[in-house]
This record gives structure tokens, sequence and C-alpha cells, in this order.
């Protein structure tokens, strides 16, 4: 969902920032660009294995986090990645089955799609909050396609950041990585790229 329907990593990274800077708390920069594609727990599991003095108790890191989040309204429609709307149109007219598999909670999946109005396109909606590790691991991937009713040959997904590429490809999936030089990713697993998503229904039409 990040980085694919929305464009909202940027804007996730620079609430980290603020949240980082009201903690007066040191890092690297290059730290924040590691969390894309990772829930909020193994979130906690990479700042706390590298920033000093950082939160001890998962928990209160959370429930604080969360608290900071509460201030920021985060507006989903500005942010939509252009050209998705219609990909995801055009494939629900043909009758092909979508799913969305996103490290985010239920809570901001819900949120998000709801505001687009995009979730009744969804045929499956997958959060990473409900497995014990997120991507890179291929969970998330084998259980939403299991939920599909699709084989690995059936199936396509679309993936931004280097540890979605990853996961998507430990599930044996053909993936399409969306380019985007903002964060270094690494999308060389991909099987094919695209610039936009305008490029990825051209294809469609021409099949």
């Amino acid at each position: 969902m990040d980085g694919v329907i929305i464009d909202s990593e940027p804007v996730y990274i620079h609430k980290q920032e603020i949240f980082m800077a009201i903690k007066n708390y040191e890092y690297d920069k290059s730290l924040l660009i590691e969390l894309v594609g990772k829930t909020r727990k193994d979130a906690f599991k990479l700042l706390s294995n590298h920033i000093v003095n950082f939160y001890t108790d998962e928990e209160t890191y959370l429930e604080d986090y969360k608290e900071f989040w509460i201030d920021f309204d985060v507006n989903y429609k500005r942010i939509e990645n252009e050209g998705i709307r219609a990909l995801i149109q055009y494939l629900k007219s043909k009758n092909m089955k979508i799913g969305l598999a996103s490290s985010s909670t239920k809570e901001t999946i819900s949120k998000v799609l709801d505001t687009i109005e995009l979730k009744s396109y969804f045929d499956v909606i997958v959060s990473g909050e409900d497995f014990v590790e997120s991507k890179p691991n291929p969970e998330i991937y084998q259980d939403t396609l299991k939920k599909l009713g699709l084989n690995q040959g059936n199936c396509i997904v679309i993936e931004d950041s280097t540890v979605g590429i990853q996961a998507a490809k430990n599930a044996g999936l053909f993936v399409i990585a969306k380019e985007d030089k903002r964060f270094n990713f690494d999308q060389s697993k991909a099987d094919f790229s695209i610039i936009d998503f305008k490029q990825l229904k051209d294809m469609f039409l021409e099949e």
C-alpha cells in the first residue's frame, strides 16, 4: 500500500524525524530509510539496536508513537499515486482478483482505503500486524495468495521497497517494481520495473 497506492513514505519518514527530534535522539538519517516496509514492532527492534538510550520497552514505544500520530492528519487523497486508481478499476473491470498485503496496521489500512474510496475493489486485505515477522519474510504474501485462492503462477505483485520485493520473491511470485530513486531501494530482484502505473495499464491493454 505505502509507496504503491499512496506516496506515503516521505510523509512517514518526516513524521518519524519529528518524533526523534522531540525525544532528542541522535541517529543516522539513513536509518529511517530502513524502516520503509516494516511493521511498527520491527521498526522498534531496528531503532532500539541503533539508537543510544532508546526505549527499552516495546509497548511504551508503540503507545507513545501512536499518541504522537494522533496529532497529525495525513491527507491521503493528496498523496494517492497517479494512475493507481485507473489501473485498479481496469483490473476489476476484467474480473481480476486484487489483494492488498501491507505492513501497515489494520487501522491505518482501513483509514487509507476508506479515505481514498478504494476498499471495495480489493478481494483480500492483509495486514502485517497479523504475523510474527514482517517483510522480507514471505508469510504475508503466502497468506494473501491462499486467501485469494490463486497459485504462484497466476499472481503478479507490485512493490517498491527492498524488503517488499524480497518478500514477494521469497514467496515465489513475479514482481513488478514501481521505480523510486529517492530512498536508494534495491529493486534489482524484481522481474520487471515500471516508471508509473499508466505504463503498466497500457501493458495490460496490449495483451
